[in-house]
């Protein structure tokens, strides 16, 4: 019986699954760049691969937090560039907050050190990039989110209630 292969596995058990990401992001270019470096990456601290979807609007962003199957959200706060509205990408945080217990980041052009910042950490987002950010460094921010929410998430939907926010 080969004994390594028994402690790998065992080790392999522990570690939670990939997380499911959704990217909330009205520019194609930007959100299928961000596809492109999160659908089926390898995080090292995690079982199996990540997924990746883009919702390109409010409604597609909806239909997913309705399913409840993503674990981080990347959101946009301007869904719109035509009519550049922060406060539909924060009321979006503030829905996913009180519905889920997923993690969110912020990924937006406006100022890191603007209000509305403070605010979107206040109504539950748990990090704010800027843009234009690095694709290492969201892949390394989601990473660490991944690995904190681990505490607050399950690790099998069928047996817990998914909403630990109440």
């Amino acid at each position: 019986m080969n004994r390594s292969f028994e402690r790998s596995a065992s080790a392999s058990a522990l570690l939670p699954r990939a997380p499911e990401i959704l990217i909330v992001e009205d520019s194609s270019d930007l959100a299928i760049g961000l596809l492109n470096a999160l659908d089926n990456w390898k995080i090292e601290s995690a079982e199996g691969r990540c997924r990746a979807h883009i919702a390109t609007d409010i409604g597609r962003a909806i239909a997913f937090l309705e399913d409840d199957k993503i674990d981080v959200y990347v959101v946009d706060l301007i869904l719109d560039e035509s009519h550049p509205d922060p406060a539909v990408g924060a009321e979006l945080v503030s829905r996913i907050n009180s519905q889920t217990k997923a993690g969110i980041i912020v990924l937006t052009s406006l100022s890191e050190s603007d209000a509305a910042a403070s605010e979107l950490l206040r109504r539950g987002a748990d990090d704010y990039i800027r843009k234009p950010a690095d694709l290492d460094y969201v892949r390394a921010r989601i990473e660490a989110l991944w690995r904190r929410i681990q505490y607050v998430r399950p690790a099998t939907r069928d047996l817990h209630t998914h909403n630990n926010r109440e």
